[in-house]
């Protein structure tokens, strides 16, 4: 009996670490420390935003490897001047070919808005209450947006309010704007694990204390 009863209790344990995985959300800070890409992995489907560099594109591809046997549903090229990507994505956005704003679903029910105007673009994934920005440029809106997480940008704009700022820099040149944010960093893939309508769990980032 005791060897049918572990069988169980083993099966059981399984089934429950897939289920409490389940719509959880991955994101990471992956490539260069002061221009990284987002990489963004639910139930083994990835969107990429990508900021710019093949060195980016190749440490997107070596993060990758092992996490997702499949393609990137989605990659999101923020950069002002884009170019041809060697890389394969399902789908492959391109902001600076977009209008003013879109939005759409990506993966499994998140939502993803995306801002453009001149040569900034912003995008916003909408994950249960929580929300996470990327940028590129420094944006300006009609209306400021409020976010829980502004991942590493290159610099700060008055249209996105964050509650966190999330980094891959020690010290970004942006530090001595921050007034009334959190500031956390990390030097190798930091981010964050979400559950939808549960907890956010920070991932090798601490937080940077603010003079």
């Amino acid at each position: 009996m005791y060897p049918i009863a572990a069988l169980i209790c083993t099966a059981a344990a399984v089934v429950m670490g897939i289920w409490m995985q389940r719509d959880v959300v991955e994101i990471n800070l992956v490539g260069a420390s002061n221009n990284p890409c987002v990489v963004c992995v639910q139930n083994g489907q990835v969107v990429v935003l990508f900021r710019g560099g093949e060195s980016n594109l190749s440490a997107v591809e070596r993060y990758l490897a092992g996490r997702s046997r499949q393609e990137p549903a989605l990659l999101v090229d923020l950069r002002a001047r884009p170019t041809a990507l060697d890389f394969t994505a399902a789908e492959v956005v391109t902001m600076q070919a977009r209008p003013g704003f879109d939005t759409r679903t990506v993966l499994d029910g998140l939502t993803l808005d995306l801002y453009h105007n001149k040569s900034a673009s912003l995008a916003v994934l909408g994950i249960g209450d929580r929300h996470i920005a990327v940028g590129a440029g420094s944006i300006q809106l009609a209306e400021p947006i409020h976010v829980d997480v502004l991942c590493a940008p290159g610099a700060l704009s008055d249209a996105v309010q964050a509650d966190t700022i999330l980094t891959a820099v020690r010290h970004p040149k942006w530090l001595d704007e921050i007034e009334s944010c959190e500031l956390r960093y990390g030097d190798e893939a930091p981010g964050l694990t979400l559950r939808p309508g549960r907890s956010m769990i920070w991932e090798e980032a601490q937080t940077i204390a603010i003079q």
